[in-house]
């Protein structure tokens, strides 16, 4: 290579090194220009990163020396705050939707403190649909303050509950009433309501041309003798058959009663805040011709 092209070469380079030079201390001046009016305008963040742009290396020394000076003035001066959300009772709700101005803060999740401008500043947080917000005032210079928005008593997320939770019955727990008694009432509401109708039914098939004590007369004689009925015989028969349903029905309604009072009875002793089993239990006996009620247990 001859030395004319060597030089050609120098000159060049030499050339474009000074234009990129040139471009970098236009940039680094407005830079320092620029991140001056935004400190003296309260936007610290914009001053910040305008600062670190003319305190590199390629920016003259006079420059880069006063950029980095006022680097670390903002730096100290830029305030910090982390955001939370608890509930009344002071529980962490992590769940929340946490805004700053609108926006979703850096690293809320991690729980970490982030910058942002001195001044005023709105921190909304939504739970179930709901805003709640906080207005604050930031200090120039405030480092890691806390900002916690209250969620009232009722409007934080309900907890989830396991089915096996739901299906296991806490042991501590007192138990529910059985539903022994209810049966019990249960059949003699039915009982009652059959013997009365036994009862009625038997009164109705009375004949009118009998008394009233045929049941209990000798055969004949205490009926009317009738054109359907010469002897009687017929009426008398049909007035003991009617006066023994309505007896049938009497003892039905008798029983249907006993059930209903040793429901009531049963009901009454079932306390549902024993955990235990009741010493002395009550239950319905039945049996041919007598229905009641048993005790049984320790005395």
């Amino acid at each position: 290579m001859s030395a004319s092209l060597v030089l050609v070469a120098l000159v060049a380079s030499l050339t474009h090194a000074g234009r990129a030079s040139a471009g970098d201390k236009e940039l680094c001046l407005q830079a320092s220009e620029d991140g001056q009016r935004a400190r003296v305008a309260g936007r610290l963040i914009e001053a910040r990163v305008q600062f670190v742009t003319c305190a590199r290396p390629v920016c003259p020394p006079i420059v880069r020396n006063a950029c980095t000076g006022w680097l670390d003035e903002v730096e100290r001066a830029v305030p910090t705050i982390s955001v939370g959300v608890q509930d009344a009772r002071g529980r962490d709700l992590l769940d929340a939707r946490v805004l700053v101005d609108g926006r979703p803060p850096p690293d809320h999740d991690a729980g970490r403190s982030f910058p942002l401008d001195p001044g005023s500043h709105v921190v909304r947080a939504e739970v179930n649909g709901k805003l709640y917000e906080e207005h604050v005032l930031v200090k120039e210079g405030e480092k890691a303050r806390a900002i916690t928005v209250r969620v009232p008593l009722g409007a934080e997320p309900t907890p989830e509950v396991s089915p096996s939770a739901l299906a296991a019955p806490s042991a501590s727990s007192p138990p529910g009433r059985s539903i022994g008694p209810f049966l019990v009432l249960g059949a003699g509401v039915v009982a009652t309501g059959v013997g009365l109708g036994v009862f009625f039914a038997g009164a109705g098939a009375f004949p009118d041309n009998c008394r009233t004590d045929t049941a209990t007369s000798e055969r004949g004689g205490t009926c009317a003798k009738t054109p359907e009925d010469p002897t009687g015989a017929a009426s008398t028969d049909a007035a003991v058959s009617a006066v023994n349903q309505r007896n049938i029905g009497l003892g039905i309604v008798a029983g249907g009663g006993a059930l209903l009072v040793g429901g009531l009875v049963w009901w009454l002793l079932d306390s549902p805040a024993q955990p235990k089993a009741a010493a002395m239990r009550v239950s319905p006996a039945l049996g041919p011709g007598f229905s009641g009620l048993a005790w049984t247990g320790a005395f």
